[in-house]
């Protein structure tokens, strides 16, 4: 299932990388779609950075093709390896977000822009599939918004002052 989502964001491209640099927000977005023990590690070299994400969300809510084969919580990994900043503060990321033990992965890019002096866009480009017979379509479909709703916690948090 392909996923296609732009989140404005309230502040500069350039404060927005920073911003995503600072385990904190992840925490915070993790919170924010009800996940919990979330453990981030961020590593950079230089301008360009990792992150590592694993967090537990709960199936409740979930089509039940999914909570039988997640139980009662999904443990979900995310990794992005964002790029160093262009010159007007523009910047790509690979995302990667699985749910180990279980045949559903997602690949795609995040890319920030500028889009005004004091703003910018997260934009997420993605594609979600479940390789399960019958049951994978509409474990994507259930997959599909728990990515959305991350990246779109982490872009509130990001255009949040801290």
């Amino acid at each position: 299932m392909h996923v296609h989502e732009t989140f404005l964001v309230a502040t500069t491209a350039a404060e927005a990388g920073r911003r995503l640099t600072d385990e904190a927000i992840y925490h915070r977005g993790a919170e924010h779609i009800g996940a919990h023990n979330a453990d981030v590690h961020i590593t950079q070299q230089e301008d360009a950075f990792n992150v590592e994400a694993t967090f537990a969300l709960p199936t409740t809510g979930m089509p039940s093709a999914a909570a039988r084969l997640a139980g009662p919580t999904l443990t979900v990994r995310l990794t992005q390896h964002w790029e160093s900043a262009t010159a007007e503060g523009s910047r790509t990321s690979s995302v990667n977000i699985t749910a180990p033990g279980t045949p559903v992965t997602g690949n795609g890019t995040l890319s920030l822009r500028p889009t005004g002096p004091d703003s910018c866009q997260l934009e997420l480009d993605a594609d979600i599939t479940a390789a399960v017979p019958l049951f994978g379509p509409s474990i994507e479909k259930a997959a599909a918004p728990a990515l959305v709703e991350t990246i779109r916690a982490i872009a509130q948090e990001i255009g949040t002052p801290a």
